[in-house]
């Protein structure tokens, strides 16, 4: 249906651009880089961890459930000193995976 036009999909049968973009990919910097790493592991090793794992198992709870904003408990993970990446595992595990859009191909 898409190859034949019958389905409109931006970028791939309608409004497609013809010539090559060449994307300069920025490369970070190695000390930027290595410094980055050492405060996370800073953060994580002076946290709460009482806390931390609290705010973590609150979260987990919350979004198990579908009548709670889970906001707040995002919130009290950061408090915490949560990683981006440790709240966004929980709500991966409860949630399943990670949102794909349907495929119309």
């Amino acid at each position: 249906m898409v190859e034949e036009g019958k389905i409109a999909v931006i970028g791939v049968n309608m409004f497609r651009e013809e010539e090559e973009l060449h994307i300069e990919l920025h490369k970070v910097d190695p000390v930027s880089r290595e410094r980055s790493i050492r405060r996370v592991r800073e953060v994580r090793e002076n946290r709460d961890k009482e806390a931390w794992e609290r705010a973590l198992n609150e979260l987990r709870r919350a979004a198990d459930r579908d009548d709670e904003n889970v906001f707040p408990y995002i919130l009290n993970a950061v408090k915490a000193k949560a990683t981006v990446g440790e709240i966004s595992g929980v709500l991966r595990d409860v949630w399943g995976g990670e949102y794909k859009p349907p495929s119309i191909y």
